[in-house]
């Protein structure tokens, strides 16, 4: 497996697309000398425009013997020398090699055909030393691939900023994900106001499930202007936020799960149809909190909806779908449309929704259903920019859910 890291700015080499990648730093030695019994690298002056970090990777190329692939830098001794936390083989060698330094751009080593060495179950750490720009959108297209927002020193995962600078005319998405299995996580897609399309894309996974996890999509608000758009089956995504874009969630097939996912002030639907989705909030979006809702025997527990435009859930209801546990308030709709004989419902709750409670009972009949409750949720903060959606003492919803797993 091999690391590629992708960086706007110099630790020693400038950050470019015609270097090899593979490591942040860029000494890019030929012909230094290593010391097994001190794990010490030499080459004279070469270190000399270096600040130590702990934490520092170098990547070793070549030379007699050593084992190439990232070591971690121990010590800058002076400025032709540096330590490493590993031995990297051979018998002091004099003809060690090392890497040239960054890519300079996300989508040059996301895709195979600009990063002609990526293949299967390599990683790409997108550095978070600036915004990174994407001008013809970011496309990883290979199997098990893991991209992810790391520090500016490609160390340890962070949230990283890409923006999207793309005219309008020419459409696209800000990140297609074509291949199966992979991880995408810890980035931020923002500003892109010109985004026809979707923000992140997945395309044809063949069902092997590619995850999305602490992913950002924002201002995505021109064309469609979807957040996440999810086009084929078997997708998860955690803990990720889409907010002021047309539509937040757009996952319309099946086997797609959200857990623990935000979609708020988006202008249209916060989240439109995964089949399963666990501990999601939808808040101060312009239409529907979730619609679409539970199809192919899916499941909707936990999942709050507050001060949403339209409906705070808009259920499709196929082959028994189970709500559960989840609060609908101060909605433009209904708190709940959809709910009938074909669906297991239980234990909902609803407050303040301008239609009612939902559009197949009236509100008492509601609250006579099982577990089901109304009252004000109490809620820790509803303040615009500082929502905070725990029930306080005395809410209705404390002590009011089922165990969606035991019924009890």
């Amino acid at each position: 497996m091999a690391v590629y890291f992708v960086k706007t700015t110099a630790i020693v080499a400038t950050p470019s697309d015609s270097n090899d990648g593979l490591d942040p730093i860029g000494f890019d030695l030929s012909g230094a000398t290593f010391t097994n019994s001190t794990r010490t690298l030499n080459s004279t002056g070469d270190f000399s425009g270096y600040t130590f970090t702990a934490g520092d990777l170098i990547y070793i190329s070549g030379g007699t013997g050593v084992t190439t692939g990232l070591y971690e830098i121990e010590s800058k001794t002076d400025n032709d020398n540096i330590v490493l936390v590993e031995d990297i083989g051979g018998t002091n060698p004099t003809d060690v090699s090392s890497s040239d330094g960054p890519f300079l751009t996300p989508n040059h080593a996301v895709n195979s055909s600009n990063n002609t060495n990526l293949a299967n179950g390599d990683e790409v750490r997108i550095c978070n030393d600036g915004v990174h720009f994407l001008t013809t959108g970011m496309e990883p297209n290979v199997n098990d691939v893991v991209v992810s927002g790391y520090n500016a020193r490609g160390t340890a995962v962070e949230q990283v900023v890409i923006a999207k600078d793309q005219g309008e005319s020419s459409g696209g998405n800000a990140i297609r994900q074509y291949g199966d299995r992979s991880l995408i996580q810890y980035i931020t897609v923002s500003g892109n106001y010109a985004v026809k399309f979707d923000t992140f894309f997945l395309g044809n996974n063949t069902g092997f499930p590619t995850t999305y996890f602490r992913c950002i999509a924002e201002y995505a608000t021109s064309g469609l202007g979807r957040g996440f758009r999810g086009n084929t089956t078997d997708q998860m995504y955690i803990d990720c936020t889409a907010r002021y874009c047309n539509i937040g969630f757009f996952l319309n097939y099946e086997n797609i799960a959200a857990f623990g996912c935000k979609a708020h002030n988006n202008s249209g639907d916060g989240f439109n149809g995964p089949s399963y989705c666990y501990g999601c909030i939808s808040y101060a979006n312009g239409s529907e909190g979730f619609t679409g809702m539970g199809r192919d025997s899916g499941q909707v527990i936990n999942c709050t909806a507050y001060g949403n435009g339209g409906d705070g859930f808009a259920i499709a209801i196929d082959d028994m779908a189970v709500i559960a546990n989840c609060s609908s308030s101060n909605n433009g709709g209904y708190g709940y449309r959809g709910l009938n004989d074909a669906s297991v419902f239980t234990n909902l709750h609803s407050h303040a929704n301008t239609s009612g409670h939902s559009n197949q009972y009236s509100d008492a009949e509601f609250v006579e259903l099982p577990g089901c409750v109304s009252g004000d949720p109490l809620f820790a903060s509803t303040t615009a920019a500082s929502e905070d959606f725990t029930p306080q003492a005395g809410s209705p919803l404390l002590n009011a859910g089922i165990d969606a797993g035991t019924g009890a």
